[in-house]
């Protein structure tokens, strides 16, 4: 009996860490949501997903003027985030293709190479059940100086992700991290003051790879 009161503890324990998990970010989700009201995205945009380097993108618009952009990255996301709010951030724009850049994160929290690839499949599956058709560019994760002891696990991380598309139809992956890197380490100059998140130099890197596989 006690073992069973045990287990309905942690049943319900596991419960409210997935409800917390599916909901810290549901005022910027409830944002997006809010914009989409007063001016609904156009259909067939590049629709950009996934944490902070994706949402502080502010310029991503003018930097690639011509091509139908809408930005729905929240910052400190995982992909465990990206598959709870998959619906209402990717679904229902349907996008012409979808730019994810997530796992960083994951990484971070301690999660290894293995299970963030588990996660991004259950994202990649997720979409393609709703928008079977729509391309889907992973950006590969980036290197830098705040997470530098993380970078054995990024490269591993790269490379499982990209193996698994290798064997899916439609995807793409942008491999970033080696134009960000000097001399096999991170480039210090391409990052602010907290040494994670890009400066100008660092977007300017990733304007070059990313605009030929954009459409318009």
């Amino acid at each position: 009996m006690k073992f069973k009161l045990i287990l309905i503890f942690l049943f319900f324990q596991l419960q409210n860490y997935l409800f917390a998990q599916k909901n810290k970010f549901e005022n910027e989700i409830l944002d997006f949501e809010k914009q989409d009201s007063i001016q609904m995205p156009i259909k067939n945009a590049n629709l950009f997903v996934g944490s902070s380097s994706i949402r502080l993108w502010k310029t991503i618009g003018s930097d690639f003027d011509g091509y139908p952009i809408i930005n729905r990255g929240f910052g400190g996301s995982n992909l465990i985030d990206l598959e709870a709010f998959t619906d209402r951030i990717i679904i229902k724009y349907s996008p012409a293709k979808i730019f994810i850049y997530s796992g960083e994160n994951d990484l971070a929290e301690g999660i290894a190479p293995e299970e963030v690839l588990h996660r991004f499949e259950k994202v990649f599956l997720k979409i393609r059940e709703k928008l079977p058709q729509v391309p889907i560019v992973f950006i590969s994760l980036k290197p830098s100086i705040a997470r530098v002891r993380q970078l054995p696990a990024q490269k591993i991380t790269n490379q499982l992700i990209y193996n698994y598309l290798e064997k899916q139809t439609k995807t793409q992956f942008v491999n970033i991290m080696g134009k960000m890197s000097l001399k096999g380490k991170p480039n210090p100059s391409l990052f602010i003051t907290d040494k994670l998140h890009m400066n100008r130099r660092g977007y300017e890197i990733w304007i070059k790879k990313l605009k030929k596989y954009l459409v318009k």
